[in-house]
């Protein structure tokens, strides 16, 4: 989560919402959280009822593996990554690059 705070402003300048959604309520990231100080909401999924919402990704959310999404304002996911392990980090430019579009 620290990568999505420094680059904010990037995605702050395409317009861009950043949320991260962590499964099973706050006992994941009652400690590190506050060491984090996020620049983004971080909601709590107790129960994992978002994941059950995406049910193809449902056992990668229970078992914490990070993931991105983004979803249009229809509630549409246009891209979605989900990565090898909970060690690996999200490659924002991956994610930035999808967001400018095309050339």
């Amino acid at each position: 989560m620290a990568q999505l705070c420094r680059d904010q402003a990037r995605f702050d300048a395409v317009g861009t919402s950043v949320l991260v959604l962590v499964p099973n309520g706050p006992n994941l990231l009652g400690r590190t959280l506050p060491e984090i100080q996020p620049t983004y909401p971080v909601l709590m999924d107790k129960g994992s009822k978002v994941a059950a919402v995406y049910s193809g990704i449902t056992q990668y959310w229970l078992n914490g593996t990070p993931m991105a999404f983004i979803v249009d304002k229809q509630g549409v996911v246009r891209f979605a990554r989900v990565l090898e392990s909970q060690s690996d980090e999200l490659d924002n430019e991956e994610i930035l690059t999808y967001l400018a579009g095309p050339d």
